[in-house]
């Protein structure tokens, strides 16, 4: 894992806020799943908002601050605390502290609902479990469906697979976006790694327990996620249980076993992708004609 992206003191609620984003958008209700950090960060643009009209008011200069004192003639309390407030607008050093104040009142708000995060530790795969689960299943079943040979969408609508693979593409791209998601959480202390050293560890080791099958997997596009999905024994891992499963000590290719890899799986692919067209001719359809068949049939 890449420690250089770990958040700094004063990205802590940005980085928490693209945490809430993300999962938004993998159709996770945050506002019932993350409520007290919704609630806290709700606070912090609060304070903003009462510091900005606090500032505005300032500014409008001491005959406007004397106006709004001739107005609480009628009672004490009231009289004493607009003269108060307006008097800080002839004392720049006081205005000075009010904005620190301020500022600090909003980065404590963030903090705490970044720490409250943090302290759901693994409970925090509970949140992502259901979504990770239905990609997972999803990816498996039109993976399956998706005969060989297909490589893209243009074979895919030859193959009359066409809404198969848009569907896993969409999938591939989800999945992707739940793994940077883990990976974040890891390097931002969301997960206990009790001093381990997690440039050993990437994000796929916590979701397959099969990781050296995962990292000899390799396709063309999107089929390498769908083939390590659907042969790496895919499942939520702590890294507790990455360590018992050994897969850091799994033996990586070198770089000229890696293209060696690359090149036999793509001659595979080619050659079923030859395979696939020869059908399809033997059939007497162009590919254009399989093409606006797919389409009609969606």
């Amino acid at each position: 894992m890449d420690t250089s992206t770990r958040a700094r003191e004063e990205e802590k609620s940005i980085v928490l806020g693209d945490w809430i984003e993300a999962l938004d958008e993998l159709g996770i209700d945050t506002t019932k799943a993350l409520k007290e950090e919704h609630g806290l960060l709700d606070q912090q643009r609060t304070l903003h908002q009462h510091y900005l009209r606090f500032r505005d008011d300032q500014s409008k200069g001491l005959t406007a601050a004397a106006t709004n004192v001739m107005k609480t003639a009628g009672d004490y309390d009231s009289f004493a605390s607009t003269l108060a407030t307006a008097a800080i607008a002839t004392d720049t050093s006081i205005i000075d502290r009010a904005q620190q104040i301020a500022a600090l009142a909003r980065e404590s708000a963030a903090q705490s609902a970044f720490n409250h995060f943090r302290r759901r530790g693994e409970g925090t795969y509970d949140i992502i479990r259901g979504v990770f689960e239905e990609t997972r299943d999803a990816i498996i079943r039109d993976g399956g469906n998706v005969p060989d040979g297909v490589v893209d969408l243009d074979s895919a609508a030859r193959a009359g697979v066409e809404s198969e693979w848009l569907r896993l593409e969409a999938l591939v791209e989800r999945w992707d976006s739940i793994l940077q998601l883990i990976e974040s959480w890891y390097l931002n202390g969301v997960f206990a790694t009790d001093g381990r050293n997690l440039e050993n560890y990437n994000a796929w080791m916590f979701v397959f327990a099969d990781y050296q099958q995962a990292i000899d997997t390799y396709g063309v596009g999107i089929l390498a996620t769908v083939r390590q999905v659907i042969n790496c024994e895919t499942r939520l891992l702590t890294i507790t249980e990455v360590d018992e499963l050994e897969s850091t000590k799994a033996k990586k290719a070198t770089p000229d076993e890696q293209r060696a890899a690359h090149w036999r799986q793509r001659q595979a692919d080619d050659e079923a992708a030859a395979i696939l067209r020869a059908e399809w001719e033997a059939q007497g359809i162009s590919p254009r004609l399989a093409a606006a068949s797919a389409k009609r049939a969606r």
